[in-house]
């Protein structure tokens, strides 16, 4: 998927095929030569660290207001599953230029380094997107005509989301997780993983497998109004990250960067198939009712 010269369609459909296989299989595949450098990657990783690593009350002067979906999140801002009282993580979420951004003062490069990364997860996204139309036997542009508006945020909320889990200390909880159980809530979500791991993926007979994290490769999983548009064939999988149970890997801190692809806010998804096993539903209208069950200070 590499944007070098145009492929044919043969590599398209070749593609394809494999996203096809893997997306009905288990809802994620890892992909490879997606044009996306080793050094943008670390780039980020390395100012997105220096950010959370700032004081709370620094971080908390960019922080995600209500109904917006950009800005920073402190611990326990959003709980994923009903029964955890604590989830380990923080998060920065922009969408374009035009997000909130920390001050050069604060966080000397990270506006511009976020934007640097962000240009080619959505250039990506779009020939990722025809790859994703062919897969499921459509029109190439389907996918590309219902997310038209990838980089307005008033029309579309696709946004990069930055993730710190820090270090493990103290915990008595024992609902205590990094990231409860979930399934995405959009298209399609790329994941970034650094080192050290920890997610886990729930197969369809319910057992619990690592998504170990592969060098230079994206993880991409399948999103609810994916699964609502293929009637089910590609399920949007659970996930998890819980707290590591080694005292070594409990001290180390985890990064990833998730690309959330979402569908402009006027698309109606239904079933291709015509089925009405899943309801017909709006996609910002599911989005803002997802949001409201499992972000804690709206």
């Amino acid at each position: 998927l590499k944007e070098t010269g145009q492929p044919s369609k043969e590599a398209f459909r070749k593609v394809a095929s494999e996203i096809h296989q893997a997306f009905s299989q288990i809802g994620f595949v890892y992909l490879i030569n997606h044009g996306i450098s080793k050094e943008q990657a670390s780039s980020i990783f390395q100012k997105s660290r220096d950010f959370f690593l700032l004081p709370l009350e620094v971080k908390e002067k960019y922080k995600r207001l209500p109904n917006h979906y950009d800005g920073y999140l402190s611990p326990d801002k959003e709980i994923l599953q009903s029964g955890v009282q604590t989830e380990m993580k923080e998060s920065y979420s922009i969408g374009n230029s035009e997000s909130i951004f920390p001050s050069q003062e604060d966080a000397p490069g990270f506006k511009q380094t976020c934007l640097d990364f962000l240009s080619p997860c959505v250039a990506l996204c779009r020939r990722f997107l025809v790859v994703l139309a062919l897969s499921l036997d459509l029109a190439e542009d389907f996918f590309l005509k219902r997310h038209k508006e990838l980089t307005k945020y008033k029309e579309n909320p696709s946004s990069l989301r930055i993730l710190y889990y820090p270090p493990v200390t103290n915990v008595t909880d024992p609902t205590t997780v990094r990231c409860s159980e979930h399934s995405d809530f959009g298209t399609v979500t790329f994941l970034f993983q650094d080192s050290v791991g920890g997610l886990e993926v729930k197969t369809k007979s319910g057992e619990w497998i690592p998504a170990t994290p592969l060098e230079g490769a994206i993880l991409v999983n399948v999103g609810d109004l994916l699964a609502i548009w293929s009637d089910g064939l590609y399920p949007a999988t659970p996930h998890r990250i819980l707290v590591p149970r080694e005292e070594t890997k409990k001290r180390c801190s985890r990064s990833s960067l998730a690309y959330f692809v979402l569908p402009d806010d006027i698309v109606m998804v239904e079933p291709l198939d015509g089925s009405n096993r899943f309801p017909t539903v709006n996609a910002a209208e599911y989005l803002s009712s997802k949001l409201k069950t499992v972000l804690t200070y709206i």
